[in-house]
């Protein structure tokens, strides 16, 4: 990126002090907003990957649906005997 001359464009207007002045300030501030986005960039690249390999994979998912229906299958038998052993 072509850095812009800020200072001399401005000293036509204001003197040379000030113009620095301007200047030295707005590239702090250009420099420090150039600063989060790339480490609000990174940020967000880190935490997609990360989301991206903790999603469960198909043989995973098929597998904790089966494990969730044996449990379910299993708390129905538990169910019917407490059911039982309360009628009798």
């Amino acid at each position: 990126m072509t850095k812009l001359n800020i200072e001399q464009w401005i000293s036509i207007w204001i003197r040379d002090v000030a113009a620095q002045s301007i200047e030295q300030c707005i590239h702090y501030h250009w420099t420090l907003i150039h600063r989060s986005v790339q480490h609000n960039k990174k940020y967000l690249s880190y935490a997609l990957t990360e989301e991206w390999n903790l999603m469960l994979g198909s043989v995973e998912f098929i597998w904790f649906t089966r494990e969730i229906d044996t449990l379910m299958h299993a708390l129905n038998v538990m169910e019917n005997r407490i059911q039982n052993l309360e009628k009798l």
